[in-house]
């Protein structure tokens, strides 16, 4: 994505191109900000923000956002995040900004969710061959959480952590109609890789939430 926008610089205009040397140089700090902040830092408008977002190829600022995101999200570690939240600001601040983000991932997930995929993950799961839930680190949490959901409202839920060993033990005797549900976030683990790879050997049913279309899995 950096390099269309290098590629693209010569034919934009002398504001299009202050953005665009300033999303280039600090890409890290631009996937978090809305597009007033974005404008105050290059010294434009909102306006040019948007005409350039345009320029560029995107529908719109959000899918602008994902894409800048997919390109530099796998290779931040956690220290790296943290850096960028502006934790100097008041905590109200933070948390008024933290508050808008989320807004901004509802609107885009309302805007590009795959309907087709979510009924055909759905219909997947709407029945009562055994479900094993999987996440490890970071989505280990969501994965409980999701299993722990399950376990409410149909029998079969088995919740399993990927760096446990005996992950993979398990699957390899799972009754052959079986599912597994694998919840990877970047940095993506190579225990959850090998995961999915051993449940496509094994012939089960498999889905995989992630949160960038850049997952390895």
């Amino acid at each position: 994505m950096l390099k269309s926008i290098i590629d693209q610089r010569p034919g934009l205009t002398p504001k299009g191109k202050l953005l665009a040397d300033h999303i280039v140089e600090n890409p890290r700090k631009v996937i978090f900000m809305t597009t007033r902040e974005l404008s105050e830092a290059c010294r434009v408008s909102e306006a040019t923000v948007v005409r350039f977002v345009a320029q560029v190829g995107f529908r719109g600022y959000t899918e602008f956002l994902q894409s800048l995101r997919n390109s530099v999200d796998a290779d931040m570690t956690l220290p790296d995040r943290m850096e960028l939240t502006d934790f100097d600001s008041p905590s109200a601040q933070r948390f008024q900004r933290m508050i808008y983000r989320e807004m901004d991932n509802l609107r885009q997930l309302y805007e590009e969710v795959d309907v087709v995929a979510v009924e055909r993950v759905t219909a997947l799961l709407d029945g009562d061959e055994p479900v094993y839930v999987v996440g490890s680190r970071l989505s280990y949490t969501l994965a409980y959480y999701m299993g722990w959901s399950l376990i409410k409202i149909r029998p079969g839920i088995q919740i399993l952590k990927g760096s446990d060993s005996t992950a993979i033990d398990r699957l390899t005797v799972a009754p052959a109609d079986s599912r597994v549900i694998v919840i990877a976030t970047s940095r993506y683990p190579n225990e959850l890789i090998r995961i999915c790879r051993c449940a496509v050997r094994l012939g089960l049913k498999l889905v995989v939430l992630s949160d960038s279309a850049d997952c390895p899995m």
